[in-house]
């Protein structure tokens, strides 16, 4: 069964480096065994993103977002998501994995 992820870019911080950043995306994907099933560009005016994102997680069954950076994202966003599934970083290649009852981890590191 494959995995789902979905890709997330914003438009004012890619740029003209959203091809290339779909790109990137597309291949961490690969390399973490996902197959992007959907792409979402959002413009700086979008409100409620989180709140979005979280809803096609749901909705498509993903089991990770992929982002070009950190920067993708807003404070307090990467939280809420991180509760629902896993968010991935193409710059860094940081995996940040989804909460459990008694630990959280990303790559192996553990946060309160």
């Amino acid at each position: 069964m494959a995995e789902y992820a979905i890709g997330f870019l914003r438009r004012e911080i890619s740029g003209p480096q959203k091809p290339q950043h779909e790109m990137e995306m597309h291949a961490v994907a690969e390399r973490y065994g996902y197959t992007i099933c959907l792409m979402v560009l959002v413009a700086p005016e979008r409100e409620a993103v989180v709140q979005r994102l979280m809803t096609l997680v749901w909705n498509e069954g993903a089991n990770a977002i992929i982002a070009p950076s950190a920067d993708h994202f807003e404070p307090g966003e990467i939280d809420a998501l991180v509760k629902l599934t896993d968010v991935i970083y193409v710059d860094t290649g940081d995996r940040l994995t989804i909460h459990t009852d008694d630990m959280s981890e990303a790559d192996g590191h553990v946060f309160p």
